[in-house]
């Protein structure tokens, strides 16, 4: 079904008198499509944030923190003292 007409002597397009069906299918379809695909997107962001925060809390802490040999014993007035080698 042909949206225009190009039988016209001036061959100036004119749109066919049902020519308000495209609109009213494509602008109803477009808005559906698009509010589907911002719920997925919606959806999979609190689901990547669950399972996140299930990871993090998974870990041990002694995982995040640096090993005891790596954390200066020195008070915050003293100079460090580099060491030997």
């Amino acid at each position: 079904m042909p949206l225009f007409d190009f039988s016209t002597a001036s061959r100036i397009p004119i749109a066919k008198p049902y020519f308000w069906v495209y609109w009213a299918i494509t602008i109803p379809l477009t808005i559906s499509v698009v509010a589907i695909y911002g719920t997925y997107l919606v959806w999979v962001g609190r689901k990547n944030r669950a399972e996140d925060k299930k990871a993090r809390g998974a870990v041990p802490p002694s995982v995040n923190s640096p090993p005891p040999e790596f954390v200066p014993e020195f008070a915050p007035d003293e100079e460090p003292v580099p060491p030997n080698g």
